[in-house]
């Protein structure tokens, strides 16, 4: 019937037995688990083919359903006396539950999933990712082991992802050998991919490109290779999420973080002759609501044609949302006109090369079918709310949650605009989101206009409160006078932590099952910014050195790391420096450890002032601190490193001490192609700086150091 699966469950079953012997189980165990093993989909004869083979993510129904295939494997298999099918029926129970208890059928956890279910969860896992399937095409072998790494500790057993990890070399040995088509088997053909149509820009765009020179340059064009990387995580999110909306949420995540800040990513659907946004990442201000005859977006919606804008100056329909956008690619959700929904991409200061069509066009393919299942949610009744409060639940952050607090009220209440603020009067309210209608112009409102609110009108002792401007002193034109007020406070325990705030035209009035999901919606995203604030807190302390308050080791460890694999992804350079005070002993020896540490204050000040916003400062130990320096090559860092060394030097930190401080410079990939290599090659430079005589930069190369200038 599909002679691929008889060949996965045959590398898998070899997988599994490469496992067992690297885990020191008996040989003889070790040939169970192989044959077993193969044995762990059983249960999937009991499904039917149009949802086993059906090209495209599954509804919920159908999910539903192919989850079954466990308990029907594990009720073939039991009861037989067969060690081997004995076996077998365990490992088809087990295979899918996940490390973290949120797997299936029966939400185990931990070691309470036999080892032999845990080993065959990995080794089917990553057959399934680098196989072609009907719904997708195979990834490649660093997605796919980048993909199991991600699942650590939650989806997969540390011990046993490992040991998988090691063996790879031996895994792809296996797996090569098992892809040879079996004798007497017809060759399997590839599965086809989406063919977009081609598009091609008004002649008017393409004469303004000429014009433009050097604004078209193939340098601005963002890496293909980047973008497929990119777009390859992001599916494979779509297939492993369960949730329709946390799916969507997370693959948007996963195509920002692999390619960057500079990329803004959003999702919406249409209904009612609107768009609404279901998810969004990297935009300072949320809009929402607008008409088919506003924007890219609402034109490739309309006309259910991609729309491939990579100089936004050239296009008049282009909405700005927030700064420094150049180019912008929209695809349709759907074959209908007009279309169900977009897939909106946007980039600063960079382009997309055509190429880009493709890849967006088979990731928006796969995002059709669970946008489509979340187009029922826009409604909000019982059920849509509780859809809402598990969808908030699963956010982090309070950025998150505060961005989406601000557009459920907004959509909720047909609402102009729509703020949350955490604080309270006595500490400030700090704004966290904004929302507005397309066709609104308004702008948050000022934290001490909030603070005469909370003061004036006493809103606090009321969950809900509908307020006219002019009432409490705000309105200060007639467009304000006009003008309602929503003030929900957010209150965890009885104390105020935020306000949740909305506008209206005067003439709107509320349904009570409007106000009254307001009322239940607004203690939820209260409960949930302050889970956020306390998690927030403990992962700073984590990080962050508690004298000066900069990044820890540990904390900068994590930003190297990231920072190391953008560099890597973009092909961009990066640079260490490592900087330490001269004579730090005799400072503290002559002032006691008061002095010192107001020292170690200063320099802490002193780098968190004069960094870029993208550099990255932290304490590495004792008078020891370092900064990342984000796309700066090896001179571009001697320069900086210089300079900021000198304008230490001139800084008198105490009425009776100056401090000097010696620096070692160090850069990727010139330097070193790992953190480790890269912190030992800037520490020799400090440290060949130090026997030159200290109070000096020097840079690292391969063969000594540089001097500055």
């Amino acid at each position: 019937h599909d002679p691929e699966t008889g060949r996965h469950v045959e590398r898998v079953g070899r997988y599994c037995g490469l496992l067992g012997r690297r885990l020191g189980l008996a040989e003889e165990r070790c040939e169970l688990l192989r044959i077993a093993s193969a044995l762990h989909d059983v249960g999937k004869i009991a499904i039917a083919d149009r949802i086993l083979l059906k090209p495209g993510p599954l509804d919920p129904a159908e999910r539903k359903a192919i989850e079954q295939h466990a308990e029907i494997g594990q009720r073939i298999l039991a009861g037989s006396g067969s060690e081997l099918l004995d076996l077998a029926a365990t490992i088809a129970w087990t295979h899918h539950e996940r490390f973290d208890g949120t797997g299936y059928p029966r939400r185990i956890a931990g070691e309470a999933i036999p080892l032999e279910g845990r080993i065959v969860s990995v080794a089917d896992v990553f057959d399934a990712l680098t196989s072609e399937r009907v719904y997708r095409p195979a990834f490649s072998l660093p997605a796919a082991l980048k993909l199991l790494e991600a699942g650590r500790g939650s989806q997969f057993d540390p011990l046993v992802l490992d040991v998988f990890l090691e063996q790879v070399d031996e895994v792809m040995v296996i797996r090569d050998a098992g892809s040879v088509p079996v004798e007497g088997e017809p060759a399997r053909s590839a599965v086809p991919r989406p063919v977009l149509p081609s598009v091609r820009p008004p002649e008017r765009e393409r004469r303004s490109r000429r014009r433009a020179g050097s604004r078209w340059h193939a340098s601005r064009e963002i890496s293909i290779d980047v973008l497929e990387s990119a777009c390859e995580q992001a599916e494979a999110v779509l297939f492993t999420v369960g949730d329709d909306r946390q799916a969507i949420d997370a693959a948007l995540a996963g195509l920002r973080g692999s390619v960057g800040p500079e990329l803004l990513a959003s999702v919406y659907v249409r209904e009612h002759d609107r768009i609404w946004l279901l998810a969004q990442r990297g935009y300072e201000e949320v809009r929402d609501g607008f008409s088919l005859d506003q924007g890219i977006m609402a034109r490739a919606v309309r006309t259910g044609s991609v729309q491939f804008i990579p100089d936004v100056e050239l296009d008049p329909d282009f909405i700005l949302a927030t700064g420094g956008v150049t180019a912008e690619l929209a695809l349709p959700l759907g074959d209908g006109t007009p279309a169900a929904g977009v897939l909106n991409i946007e980039l600063q200061g960079r382009t997309f090369p055509v190429e880009a069509l493709v890849l967006f066009g088979r990731l928006a393919g796969r995002l059709e079918a669970r946008a489509e299942a979340m187009r029922a949610d826009l409604g909000f009744d019982l059920a849509a709310l509780a859809r809402l409060f598990v969808y908030a639940s699963s956010l982090r952050g309070v950025e998150a949650i505060a961005e989406f607090a601000t557009r459920t009220l907004g959509r909720l209440l047909g609402l102009e605009a729509a703020q949350l603020n955490v604080g309270d009067r006595r500490t400030a309210y700090v704004l966290s989101s904004f929302w507005r209608s397309p066709d609104s112009q308004l702008e948050p409102m000022a934290p001490a206009d909030l603070e005469r609110i909370a003061a004036v009108a006493e809103p606090a002792d009321a969950a809900y409160s509908l307020l006219d401007l002019a009432d409490v002193g705000l309105a200060r034109d007639a467009g304000q006078d006009e003008r309602r007020l929503v003030w929900l406070p957010l209150r965890v325990a009885g104390t105020e932590i935020g306000i949740l705030v909305g506008r209206a035209p005067r003439e709107v009035s509320f349904e009570h099952e409007q106000a009254e999901a307001a009322i239940l919606f607004a203690p939820h995203a209260a409960a949930l910014i302050d889970a956020a604030q306390a998690l927030r807190r403990e992962q700073r302390a984590a990080v962050t050195d508690s004298l000066t308050g900069l990044l820890n080791r540990r904390g900068f460890d994590e930003r190297f790391r990231e920072e190391l694999e953008r560099a890597a992804r973009a092909g961009r350079a990066l640079s260490v420096v490592i900087l330490d005070c001269d004579d730090f002993k005799s400072i503290n020896d002559l002032g006691g450890h008061a002095v010192g540490d107001a020292v170690l204050q200063s320099i802490s000040r002193f780098l968190r002032v004069r960094k870029r916003a993208a550099d990255v400062a932290a304490r590495l130990g004792g008078d020891e601190f370092t900064l990342l320096l984000p796309e700066l090559d090896g001179e571009e860092a001697l320069a900086v490193a210089e300079r900021l060394r000198t304008e230490l030097v001139d800084e008198v930190l105490d009425e009776s001490q100056t401090v000097t401080a010696t620096f070692g410079v160090a850069s990727y990939p010139g330097d070193g192609a790992t953190a480790t290599e890269l912190l030992r090659a800037a520490d020799r430079a400090l440290y060949a700086a130090k026997d030159a005589g200290r109070n000096r930069t020097l840079a690292f190369s391969g063969a000594g150091v540089s001097a500055a200038g």
